[in-house]
């Protein structure tokens, strides 16, 4: 197995490989690498910029970001040749791993799913693979610590289990069917599309999640997208259930009582810091989100100190 593991992840710093499912800690600056997604895949990139070529595109990896690829074709090469030092995660398993998560977690559109959604789902294309950053993916901070140990001399053996494995598939597979619901609700025929249209969808929530103390307005948040203004609101508001100002809004509100739990106590100075005009229409947002009013809320978090 130690070829096979070679085969697909370069210069090898550390490496596991039990029962099909596989793991390898790897600098590849100077690899150009072929058949890189033998089963489905968990790519990290820890430092450096890597193109992940699949079969339908190329995914640029920055560094702390994660891909997720169904088995398919594919190869990989340092964004930057020559010039930038590049470590990967690669973790993987056979399908049959994957599709036990999926059937024993079936929750809401999979809940009385025929068995074919199973396998499909998988599978290229129908598998919403995409890449996803470390500051919003739970997986990518996953294996951010394992890619962490690693660098710092700790074994793969010691930080990776069998268990380890059965919870990063099932932490994917909660992820993806919240992912393929939201696909599915987006009002466009071809599932190509509907994938395309999702992955720009991403991109702006994953802008918005970065700015959202800067109030951006749903313009400059479709030009992100690539989408016009109302084919961005229309297709947000069906796959998300939030529209995009009350999604921004949501995380601004979230910031505010995240502040008054640190104690902060300024009302006005947590109004501006979160981007509103002054501290009533702060405090209406706020009593109208949490159905308390934010001195109230800040008063009951004084007495329960």
């Amino acid at each position: 197995m130690s070829h096979f593991i070679n085969y697909l992840s370069g210069d090898i710093l550390m490496e596991r490989y039990e029962n099909n499912r596989y793991i390898t800690f790897s600098d590849v600056s100077a690899s150009h690498i072929h058949n890189v997604f033998p089963t489905f895949s968990v790519k990290y990139v820890f430092d450096g910029r890597l193109d992940y070529k699949t079969t339908a595109e190329t995914f640029e990896v920055k560094k702390n970001n994660t891909l997720y690829a169904a088995a398919q074709p594919g190869e990989v090469r340092s964004h930057d040749p020559g010039h930038t030092r590049c470590v990967a995660l690669c973790a993987g398993f056979q399908e049959e791993l994957f599709l036990e998560a999926l059937r024993v977690n079936k929750t809401g559109c999979f809940s009385a799913a025929p068995e074919a959604v199973y396998t499909d789902f998988s599978r290229f294309p129908q598998f919403l693979d995409g890449v996803f950053s470390k500051e919003n993916n739970e997986i990518s901070k996953l294996l951010h610590g394992i890619c962490a140990s690693a660098a710092a001399g700790t074994s793969l053996r010691e930080c990776v289990t069998e268990e380890w494995f059965l919870m990063l598939a099932e932490k994917i597979v909660r992820e993806q069917q919240q992912n393929y619901h939201s696909v599915s609700c987006i009002p466009v025929k071809k599932l190509t599309t509907q994938k395309e249209v999702f992955r720009r969808l991403h991109l702006a929530k994953e802008f918005m999640d970065d700015t959202f103390l800067s109030n951006p307005s749903n313009a400059e948040i479709a030009k992100i997208s690539l989408l016009s203004e109302y084919h961005f609101y229309r297709c947000f508001k069906s796959a998300f259930g939030v529209s995009p100002h009350r999604y921004v809004l949501n995380k601004r509100l979230a910031y505010t009582k995240n502040m008054l739990e640190k104690g902060e106590c300024n009302l006005s100075v947590i109004a501006g810091a979160a981007g509103f005009p002054d501290q009533f229409t702060f405090s209406k947002a706020f009593k109208q989100a949490f159905k308390i009013s934010p001195k109230m809320y800040r008063q009951n978090l004084q007495v329960g100190a």
